[in-house]
This record gives C-alpha cells, structure tokens and sequence, in this order.
C-alpha cells in the first residue's frame, strides 16, 4: 500500500467517525489533544482502517500511535 493509500485511509475513517468531512485534516493533528479521540473512538478507527486496508495494526504499533502522521506511516509500513 503506498503512503497516499494510507492517507486517504486513514483521512476517510477520521471524517466519518468525528462527522467532520468539511474540516480540513493535517498529518500533524494529535489524536487526542487536537481531535477529541477517546479510546472507544480510537478503537472503532483501528477497526475501520482494518477493515478498509485488509491489514491487521499489532497492538505494540498501534498503541504508539500519538498523531495521524502516526497512522499513516504504520498503515503504509505493513
């Protein structure tokens, strides 16, 4: 999967779970901090990012997973 793939991704499963499809999103933008994420939304993005991709994120790898940056690059990695 290329680093766009990825991207769009992750960009379509953060828009859809926090109904903000007309806010501009940025790789910098901490997950919880700037976006609001709790852990029940984070979950339901790892789930929606799986079930998209076909990949699987490991559990040691998601769990460092701060900004949306962060996402990007372990999705693409796999």
């Amino acid at each position: 999967m290329t680093r766009e793939e990825a991207r769009d991704i992750v960009y379509e499963g953060i828009q859809a779970l926090l109904d903000c499809k007309d806010t501009p999103l940025t790789e910098d933008l901490d997950l919880v901090d700037e976006l609001g994420f709790s852990s029940l939304t984070y979950f339901f993005l790892l789930v929606r990012i799986e079930e998209k991709s076909g990949k699987r994120i490991p559990e040691r790898k998601a769990r460092r997973m701060e900004t949306v940056k962060d996402i990007i690059d372990i999705l693409a990695a796999l």
